[in-house]
């Protein structure tokens, strides 16, 4: 990780952390069966994804895989999204996380606070040089 600088970046840590919440309580995976096409399989389904998981916290559980191998290649993860959640939450409200997800959610909260810095940045200096003085 590394030692972070202070910059605004880190001010508005609770800032992404409140963004990283609300987007996880918003995305979850929903599956639906579909009647399957297939004329010898009468009345079978197949499962069809109509919504997925935020993209951050799809490579928290891809990063977080379980070691129980399983029937299907499918990767089965052993982050559970309430831990996740209760995580954030803490670190929104300013407090100390001791759980093994929460450096790996700080690191992606620093880099999407950099990454949004640098784009802000960059669009303040695109308009700054648009204006006519």
């Amino acid at each position: 990780m590394g030692v972070w600088k202070v910059t605004v970046a880190t001010i508005h840590l609770q800032y992404v952390y409140a963004e990283m919440l609300y987007e996880l309580q918003q995305n979850k995976l929903t599956v639906v069966l579909q009647p399957q096409h297939d004329p010898t399989n009468v009345g079978a389904c197949v499962r069809l994804a109509i919504a997925h998981n935020c993209a951050w916290y799809r490579k928290l559980c891809a990063d977080f895989e379980a070691n129980r191998s399983r029937k299907y290649n499918n990767f089965k993860t052993k982050v559970k999204r309430k831990d996740v959640e209760c995580i954030l939450k803490r670190l929104i409200a300013g407090k100390s996380c001791s759980s093994i997800y929460a450096r790996w959610i700080i690191e992606c909260a620093y880099a999407t606070a950099c990454f949004n810095e640098k784009r802000m940045c960059q669009e303040v200096y695109r308009y700054s040089n648009d204006v006519p003085f």
